[in-house]
C-alpha cells in the first residue's frame, strides 16, 4: 500500500501544481500615425481597444477599392506575442496584426502578417458617418510625448 502511495503521490502533486498557473492573456494595442508617419497616440485600455477593433472588423467590405486619395493616418493594431513554455509573461514581443489606413469615408484593412511581413488579406471598407468621426476623432488627439 506504501508502494502505491508513493507512486501516487507524485502525480497528485504534478496535477495540483497545473491547475494553480492562471492562463496569461494576450493584450493589444492600437497605435495612431499621422499621415507623415509620426505616432499621434497610443490606445491600450481594453475597452477602447475591443471598441475600436468592433468597428474596423464589422466594416462594410467593398468589392473594389476606393479612388487613391491622401490618408487621414493608419491605425496599427499589435498584440503580444503567444507566451511560450518557461518565458517569462514581462518578455514578450509585441507583433503587428492589423493595419487600416483612413481615408474619407472608409479606408484599405489590412491583416498581417503573411510572408515575410507582408500582408496576408487586403480590402476596402466603408464607414458610416458615425464610425467615420469616431475614428477622425483619434487623429485630434495630442502628440504623445
Amino acid at each position: 500500500m506504501k508502494r502505491v502511495l508513493w507512486l501516487l503521490l507524485p502525480v497528485v502533486l504534478l496535477f495540483s501544481a497545473c491547475g494553480t498557473t492562471a492562463p496569461v492573456e494576450k493584450e493589444q494595442r492600437i497605435q495612431i500615425y499621422s499621415p507623415d508617419g509620426s505616432l499621434v497616440q497610443m490606445i491600450d485600455e481594453k475597452e477602447k481597444v475591443d471598441e475600436l477593433m468592433s468597428i474596423l472588423l464589422e466594416a462594410e467590405k467593398l468589392e473594389q477599392a476606393p479612388p487613391e486619395e491622401e490618408p487621414l493616418g493608419t491605425l496599427v493594431v499589435e498584440q503580444q506575442e503567444t507566451l511560450k513554455l518557461g518565458q517569462d509573461p514581462d518578455s514578450r514581443q509585441w507583433e503587428e496584426i492589423l493595419r487600416f489606413q483612413m481615408g474619407e469615408g472608409g479606408g484599405v484593412l489590412e491583416i498581417l502578417p503573411g510572408e515575410e511581413g507582408e500582408s496576408m488579406l487586403t480590402w476596402p471598407v466603408a464607414l458610416s458617418p458615425k464610425e467615420e468621426e469616431r475614428l477622425a476623432a483619434l487623429w485630434e488627439a495630442e502628440t504623445p510625448g
